[in-house]
């Protein structure tokens, strides 16, 4: 019994270290992944061509400017 003490953790390790798991990383935000789907739900009712507000917040190169 002793010895499956020692063999199923280190079985369990390698399984984990070979399947591709990894720690979650901090990865920094971009304007597609993070911002874009905030101002689409919220936002580009207004904010887009030919509408009441003043600047458009379709694309990151249009929103740039404002922040």
């Amino acid at each position: 019994m002793g010895a499956m003490r020692t063999v199923l953790p280190t079985a369990l390790l390698t399984v984990l270290l070979t399947s591709g798991v990894t720690s979650a990383q901090p990865t920094a935000p971009t304007f597609n992944r993070d911002v874009a789907p905030i101002f689409f739900a919220n936002c580009t009712t207004c904010h887009r061509p030919g509408e009441a507000a003043p600047m458009s917040l379709l694309t990151y190169k249009d929103t740039r400017p404002w922040v």
